[in-house]
């Protein structure tokens, strides 16, 4: 009966907790009574409670940055987004501007060659209208003189019979004689007279046509290419604006 007793008592006994490779913090003590092993488990579960605790903070922290980030990718989402569309606009802006540009750039090509136009046809009136004149330096200059009567005066000393229709001093009053422009009738008249150009060179008087402007700046550029080829024997001639030798246009 006692043994039995001794045997019951033994199997009541707590079994001693062994050590586990698993972890050193979860490792009880080799022998412990029943109330030291209730504070361990205790002390077990506590600190077990605290790391989750730990862990659970963390990962509150942790969900509040990833909602941040979330935010911030969908407030870059919207940026980019926004930049999208505006850039959407600014290229159908820049297709507008361009289409635009070009219609410009049709009408300024189209206004210059209406402009070009313009002036050829005012540089062709003008150079019709200067076609019966003749350009004369060299007749001294008198006060309240009559320019037809001293071209007529000159003009019956090479006995040459020509009607001029006015003449007229041009530029201001200088101490130096002022060229005489003059309009004849008749245009075989103009060059009855500039066939006696070298006639009218030996007493003084130098003849020319009457050139506008720009024909006047066109003719001094191709002064030396005229001479070149006249003093090679070509025939050499200066026309509304254009260089002829022999006839044939020449190409600068």
């Amino acid at each position: 009966m006692t043994k039995n007793k001794k045997t019951e008592k033994q199997s009541n006994s707590v079994e001693p907790i062994k050590k586990t490779n698993e972890s050193s913090e979860l490792s009880a003590p080799a022998e412990m009574t029943d109330q030291q092993f209730r504070k361990y488990v205790v002390k077990i579960l506590t600190e077990q409670s605290e790391t989750l605790n730990n862990i659970s903070a963390k990962l509150d922290g942790t969900d509040t940055e990833l909602r941040g980030i979330k935010e911030s990718i969908g407030n870059i989402e919207s940026t980019l987004n926004f930049q999208e569309q505006t850039n959407k606009l600014t290229d159908e802006k820049i297709t507008e501007n361009k289409a635009l540009i070009q219609s410009q750039e049709q009408l300024i090509n189209a206004l210059t060659q209406d402009v070009q136009n313009l002036k050829t046809k005012t540089l062709n009136l003008e150079r019709h209208s200067r076609e019966f004149n003749l350009r004369f330096v060299g007749f001294t200059e008198t006060a309240n003189e009559n320019s037809i009567d001293v071209l007529k005066k000159k003009i019956k000393d090479l006995k040459l019979d020509v009607t001029f229709e006015h003449a007229h001093r041009v530029g201001r009053p200088r101490e130096a004689a002022r060229p005489i422009i003059a309009k004849l009738l008749y245009r075989p008249d103009k060059f009855k007279i500039l066939k006696m150009k070298n006639e009218l060179r030996r007493s003084g008087i130098q003849v020319y046509e009457d050139l506008c402007e720009e024909d006047m700046v066109t003719k001094k550029r191709l002064a030396p290419v005229m001479k070149q080829y006249y003093e090679e024997g070509n025939k050499v001639r200066f026309f509304k604006g254009k260089l002829y030798i022999n006839s044939q246009p020449y190409e600068e």
